[in-house]
């Protein structure tokens, strides 16, 4: 009976021990969540205060002022546009999951860069690229389609498949721990996205040759022009700008470097041109080392 008792008490202790645990971890959980929540409210409300375009993106890039060109469109987009803007990194990933994306003056969360731009353009009524014909239109958003679904997964290509996403590292300074932590999952996910894409099933050098003519085609496009639809800067330009941009900094050690500097000059030339107009703090937009 002695023993049956001691038995059952320490049941007694141990399931107090185990209901106090939960107690506790639940506890902690509902805090964390709700500091969690009131932080997520307390930021919408100051964005929603600030009276300009507020952008959420990842930090500066230590070579770009972002390490996506997606962020770095809308950013030349908005300098363009003359649009004020200001930049949050605490929440660089919208509810869609998507990086870039905005809060507006009003509060209204948008996400996408190209569905910012156009909802800009709605809602500031922008004339860009007004006095473009329908056909240049059409070639604006057939290179737009081009630069970003085509061109843009062929560099992924080598970042991930090839480089192993080490090249990441060289972008972004410093390179926040969960990046280095999560590098092999990270190259895991992405070479899986490149593989039901498409690109990620074809030889390497099959995707320089893709890269190349795409190369080719907007060289051969913009020719002697100061901007790829004729001399008025549009949308279009922007977009075309961030990749390459992207290719001349961020991928110094990628065939696609040399190709770009060696056999396409004026492309090389048109950044310039428009960074020199769009972007002469540069070097100040980029992170402190």
């Amino acid at each position: 009976m002695a023993g049956g008792d001691s038995s059952s008490g320490g049941a007694g202790v141990v399931t107090t021990v185990v209901l106090l645990l939960v107690s506790v971890v639940t506890m902690c959980g509902a805090a964390i969540y709700l500091y969690v929540h009131l932080a997520k409210r307390r930021r919408r409300r100051v964005w929603a205060e600030a009276r300009c375009v507020v952008v959420h993106c990842p930090p500066p890039g230590a070579l770009t002022p972002s390490i996506s060109p997606f962020v770095l469109k809308l950013l030349t987009f908005l300098r363009l546009a003359k649009i004020p803007y200001q930049l949050d990194h605490s929440e660089p990933l919208g509810a869609s999951w998507l990086t870039p994306w905005v809060t507006m003056e009003d509060g209204e969360e948008v996400a996408d860069s190209g569905i910012v731009i156009q909802e800009l353009r709605r809602r500031l009524n922008l004339d860009l690229g007004s006095s473009l014909t329908a056909v240049e239109q059409a070639v604006a958003r057939t290179f737009t389609v081009l630069v970003e679904e085509h061109l843009c997964w062929c560099l992924r290509e080598w970042r991930i498949k090839i480089d192993g996403g080490r090249n990441l590292f060289e972008g972004a300074s410093p390179p926040p721990w969960y990046m280095r932590a999560g590098l092999r999952v990270y190259a895991w996910m992405r070479t899986n996205t490149l593989w039901h894409q498409g690109i990620g099933r074809l030889p390497h050098l099959q995707v320089r040759k893709l890269t190349w003519r795409d190369l080719q085609a907007l060289s051969d496009y913009l020719g002697e022009k100061s901007f790829l639809v004729g001399e008025e800067m549009t949308e279009v330009d922007c977009t075309v700008f961030a990749q390459m941009v992207n290719i001349l900094c961020n991928y110094k050690r990628s065939p696609y470097h040399a190709m770009l500097t060696d056999e396409f000059p004026n492309l090389v030339c048109y950044v310039k041109r428009i960074k020199e107009r769009l972007w002469p703090d540069w070097d100040a937009c980029l992170a402190s080392s």
